[in-house]
């Protein structure tokens, strides 16, 4: 049995990712990626940064931090309600996109450039075809960048809220955290 895949195993075992960062900047999975990291990161968002905050809470018993990761996760949540009107699923056209989209980077994530290739060549056609004939009047595309607009300002205010929280906590004293030695 090779090194690597006693390793695969094991991370597989712990139920943990790790990734390899790439020269692109992207990052690559380091054996099988377990069913609660497979649906994460669909729109572009990693709720990450709150769960992290959250067990820093609990071990620097910082009640602010706690506040910061909610508002951090309220954040990843309009981040993914946002994500999700921008192709607004009456339109034809922008399903089938998120459809793809969606299957393009799972596919992505399980390693299979072969499989995506004609899922982008179909995506661009989709572009192409757009670009000749939008499905939506210019009333909609209004009424859409209005309620974007709203959005995104409910990102800005989650996040903004939330690194104001972050900058507290970070001033407040840290409590002293002692380590025992077995004897």
């Amino acid at each position: 049995m090779s090194r690597e895949f006693i390793f695969e195993d094991l991370l597989a075992a712990l139920d943990i990712v790790v990734m390899e960062r790439r020269l692109d900047g992207s990052f690559l999975p380091l054996g099988a990626l377990p069913p609660w990291f497979t649906g994460l990161g669909r729109d572009g968002t990693f709720p990450f940064l709150g769960t992290f905050l959250e067990e820093a809470a609990h071990i620097l018993e910082n009640p602010t931090l706690t506040r910061a990761a909610e508002k951090y996760h309220e954040a990843a949540h309009a981040w993914n309600d946002l994500a999700e009107c921008a192709l607004p699923d009456e339109v034809d056209v922008f399903r089938k996109t998120k459809a793809l989209m969606t299957e393009r980077y799972d596919l992505y994530w399980h390693q299979r450039p072969d499989a995506i290739r004609p899922i982008s060549a179909e995506l661009e056609t989709m572009r192409l075809e757009l670009d000749r004939a939008f499905p939506m009047t210019a009333g909609d595309v209004d009424a859409l960048f209005d309620t974007l607009h709203y959005m995104l300002n409910a990102v800005y205010d989650a996040e903004t809220e939330a690194l104001a929280l972050l900058r507290d906590a970070l001033q407040s004293p840290a409590p002293v955290l002692e380590i025992q030695k077995k004897a």
